[in-house]
């Protein structure tokens, strides 16, 4: 089962992906972006409560800060536990033939794995 950081992954390898899949891999894969979607928000809401829990602050253009070490170390510690959640529900793990994507790189295989299965043409 995928944790909320492999979710993390995949989903930013999904965003960097853009027009390089066509057809009926596009359609799956805009899918599994829309599934992850519903995670990537659940992460980003869980941080947020870790940062105001730890005393932290997040700026206008993304920034985290603290203003005590000790804070910063207990926030990136319950971030690295949430990120090791487990996703509830699971994402079904989709099956692409490779030359569905001809542009795709290490990088964005080794992101999506455990969501997509990569079949040789």
């Amino acid at each position: 089962m995928a944790t909320q950081g492999q979710a993390l992954k995949a989903y930013t390898a999904l965003m960097g992906m853009g027009k390089k899949a066509v057809g009926k891999a596009a359609f799956a894969l805009f899918r599994m972006k829309s599934q992850l979607k519903t995670v990537i928000d659940f992460q980003a809401e869980q941080e947020q409560n870790l940062v105001e829990k730890n005393g932290g602050k997040i700026t206008e253009d993304g920034k985290i800060l603290f203003a005590e070490v000790d804070q910063r170390k207990a926030f990136a510690t319950e971030r690295a536990e949430l990120e090791k959640m487990e996703i509830e529900p699971a994402i079904p793990e989709i099956t692409l033939k490779a030359k569905d994507i001809p542009d795709i790189n290490m990088d964005e295989i080794e992101a999506l794995e455990g969501f997509i299965k990569f079949e040789e043409d």
